[in-house]
């Protein structure tokens, strides 16, 4: 497990400024962001070990979708965590067809 090893206590702070700096368009809540952070943790799971983590961490940077089709462009993992929010909200009409194929290739596979 990568981050077995992480003191997250003493990083309370560093997680607490995270929320609340959030970049997230689309979260309007603490609990949105936290989701939206949620989704991160979900998609990078599988990873044994830093190595594998970054090259999936570029190959997810490199693809560029939109979330809702009237909104901003991003980067996939980001439109991953960004859905999650709405899909946890019961909006998942709202998505575009493109994100939807990500959360369930990236998020839903886990629930199953």
């Amino acid at each position: 497990m990568i981050n077995q090893a992480y003191n997250f206590i003493d990083n309370k702070i560093l997680f607490n400024n995270k929320i609340t700096q959030a970049t997230s368009t689309l979260a309007k809540t603490n609990e949105d962001l936290i989701i939206h952070e949620m989704a991160h943790a979900i998609s990078y799971q599988k990873f044994a070990n830093y190595k594998e983590l970054q090259a999936f961490d570029i190959e997810l940077s490199s693809i560029r979708v939109k979330v809702i089709p009237d909104g901003d462009i991003y980067s996939a993992d980001e439109a991953i965590a960004e859905a999650f929010i709405l899909e946890r909200k019961g909006k998942i009409d709202e998505l575009t067809q493109e994100v939807k194929e990500l959360l369930e290739k990236y998020i839903n596979k886990w629930r199953k």
